[in-house]
Order: C-alpha cells, then structure tokens, then sequence
C-alpha cells in the first residue's frame, strides 16, 4: 500500500491501492468509517469493471471482498465465512489451481494465526 492515512477527529481512515494480481494491476482508493473496533462504512474508488476480469486471482480478491461485505468487516464472522468458502468446491478449486493455490495456502494460513492468536473456537 503506498499510502494509509487516519483521522482520529472524525475516526475515519483511506488507503491508496497498489496491487499486482499476475498481469492485472488495481490502482484504488478506500475511504474507511470506523465505530468503536468496527468499520461501519467503506466507499472503494476503483474501476467498475476491474473484478468482473477473468484473471484467476482477481477471481479470488473478488470472493474475498464479498465476504467482508456480507458479514460487515467483523474479523471474526470474516474469518469463519472465509473459512466456510475454503471448504466449499469452488474454494477447494483456488486451492487446485497453480495461480490461486499459494495465495490459499497464505490465506489458509492466516486464518489459522487469527484462531490462534484471538483464541477463537474451530469454524
């Protein structure tokens, strides 16, 4: 991320996007609303059509920031939903393919560290 800025004034926060998916490449901008320790509201700018590419981890990046969305940034919810995506055939299919399969095994691993770390009972 080449920029993450927070105001505690207003408890607001952005982050300017940068990422490399393969031979895509997102440039983006998100404005974050924070409420105690949950964001309540995130505005991404980016290009409409970006997600809707066929690249296999864009694909993913998509699937991933759906079920932030659906379960409203709680890092726990978040983490089971994920963890439930994993275990379903297109989740296993990520984890086959040679381009998505190493972000599965980070992602995978991750969410193991989250249980861990927050002593959160097995999804």
């Amino acid at each position: 991320m080449p920029s993450i800025g927070y105001d505690a004034e207003t408890d607001t926060g952005s982050i300017v996007l940068d990422i490399r998916y393969g031979d895509e490449h997102l440039l983006a901008m998100q404005h974050i609303q924070f409420s105690d320790d949950r964001i309540v509201r995130l505005q991404t700018y980016a290009s409409n059509s970006f997600f809707a590419k066929g690249s296999p981890l864009v694909r993913l990046d998509a699937h991933g920031n759906a079920i932030w969305l659906e379960t409203g940034y709680d890092l726990e919810v978040s983490s089971e939903a994920a963890e439930v995506f994993l275990r379903t055939p297109k989740g296993r299919h990520f984890a086959e393919q040679e381009q998505t399969g190493p972000a599965i095994a980070r992602i995978t691993a991750n969410l193991a560290d989250l249980r861990k770390r927050y002593g959160w009972n097995r999804a």
